[in-house]
């Protein structure tokens, strides 16, 4: 038992080693671990791990296209609103 986790200890300071460098180098999330290439991207992680994205809040898209808006389309909002 103990030598297994040992070994898994190994790979996971390798990787640390191997991804520190990577990103003081300009970062790509991109790391070799015994010589296979491994991606810790964002989206490589979300995708192993069967998570979904979440999408942006309805309000928030809302108050940015309010927000870069001409005058005729806030005043539209503004009539809405008031």
């Amino acid at each position: 038992q103990k030598k297994k986790d040992s070994g898994n200890a190994t790979l996971v300071r390798e990787f640390y080693a191997n991804a520190s460098k990577a990103l003081r180098g300009g970062g790509n999330f991109l790391v070799y671990v015994r010589g296979k290439e491994v991606d810790y991207s964002h989206e490589a992680l979300n995708t192993f791990l069967g998570a979904v994205g979440v999408p942006e809040c309805a309000f928030k898209m809302e108050k940015k296209a309010v927000k870069s808006a001409d005058e005729p389309g806030r005043r539209v909002v503004r009539d809405f609103v008031a």
